[in-house]
């Protein structure tokens, strides 16, 4: 009998718990889809993000379909923690309003993303529903036996509710999961390794505010992978902090047509790299450490014209060589203006 249950749990840990630094593996991803402008095809534009430990691939790798198209040809961000370091690729495509991406390269196994969109006139508002948005941090790394929050940063254009479900069954008791404000909760009893998760956010009007729990119709749902890697250590308390200087954690910025925009991101001790993960044409300065201990890198970010979504994240994470800090994702949001008239033109 003993022997039955320890190969139950050998296989459970085998399906959960991947190999450390895995080359060509899927560190996270996410979908984010906008409806058409005037479109009457039933789909949508699907932005897609994706997070690989390194070597990173190309996006004939990642998506070979005629569609697939890298919005700004920018060179990938590249992160060096956990080892052997992770990059980020970004691309978008048209896809049917309900629909399920699968990304998959070297040896791993695939990773799905589910979309859907009701692309229907809604009865509260009499306008097209907007799905909600979620964000892709940088590789999530916690110390086991420390238990931590980890928000899910999600945001929606129509101020519905959203609600934040696994895909699955989740990870059992030593991380579950606040449906109503999208954060992980890590209690701190995992083995070391690398955990697989995937959520889905949905939509849902906001008469169900109080009754989040029942089965509601959600308008629309995009999902977020992650896969979050439990390390070693002791002391729960040391772990980098943000300094006032950096964006606060859920702000929104709004960003006219062609405006340029400036961040700066300062840790309060030296560490060993501030990986950011943000949209397409991001600038990321080299990590300066400065006379007092502090790191920190700046960031600026010109909004050209674009078919980029209406709301771009923005998310940091201090990393030294044992441990990470909390990380903070922030909102660039694309502000929607009148075209210019005929026969003007932006100087």
């Amino acid at each position: 009998m003993w022997s039955v249950w320890l190969n139950v749990w050998t296989l459970t840990l085998g399906l959960l718990s991947l190999p450390h630094g895995t080359a060509g593996s899927i560190m996270g991803a996410a979908v984010n889809i906008q409806l058409l402008p005037q479109d009457t095809s039933q789909q949508v534009r699907a932005h897609y993000s994706l997070v690989s430990s390194l070597p990173c691939p190309s996006l004939d790798d990642l998506c070979n379909e005629v569609n697939c198209v890298d919005p700004l040809s920018s060179s990938p961000v590249k992160g060096a923690l956990p080892s052997p370091g992770w990059c980020v690729r970004q691309w978008q495509k048209t896809i049917p309003r309900n629909h399920t991406s699968t990304l998959q390269f070297g040896s791993d196994g695939a990773v799905s993303l589910y979309s859907r969109a009701d692309l229907s006139v809604r009865s509260d508002t009499n306008r097209l529903n907007q799905p909600p948005y979620v964000s892709l941090p940088p590789p999530v790394r916690i110390r086991a036996g420390c238990p931590q929050e980890i928000p899910v940063d999600v945001m929606d254009l129509d101020g519905d509710e959203i609600r934040c479900h696994y895909k699955k069954n989740g990870l059992g008791e030593f991380m579950r999961l606040n449906e109503e404000t999208c954060t992980l909760l890590y209690e701190g009893g995992a083995y070391l390794g690398q955990y697989p998760i995937q959520i889905m956010v949905e939509d849902l009007p906001s008469s169900v505010k109080n009754q989040i729990h029942i089965e509601a119709e959600p308008f629309s749902t995009v999902s977020v992978h992650l896969l979050i890697t439990v390390e070693s250590g002791s002391d729960c308390s040391a772990v980098p902090e943000f300094t006032g200087l950096s964006p606060a954690g859920g702000a929104v910025l709004h960003v006219l047509p062609f405006q340029e925009v400036h961040l700066n991101i300062t840790v309060d001790s030296s560490v060993s790299e501030i990986a950011v993960i943000g949209p397409p044409g991001l600038f990321i300065s080299a990590m300066e450490s400065g006379s007092n201990s502090q790191s920190s890198v700046a960031l600026s970010w010109v909004r050209g014209p674009n078919q980029l979504a209406h709301l771009l994240s923005v998310c940091f994470a201090a990393n030294t060589q044992s441990r990470q800090s909390h990380i903070r994702c922030m909102w660039l949001q694309q502000t929607q203006t009148d075209p210019l008239p005929s026969g003007t033109s932006k100087n």
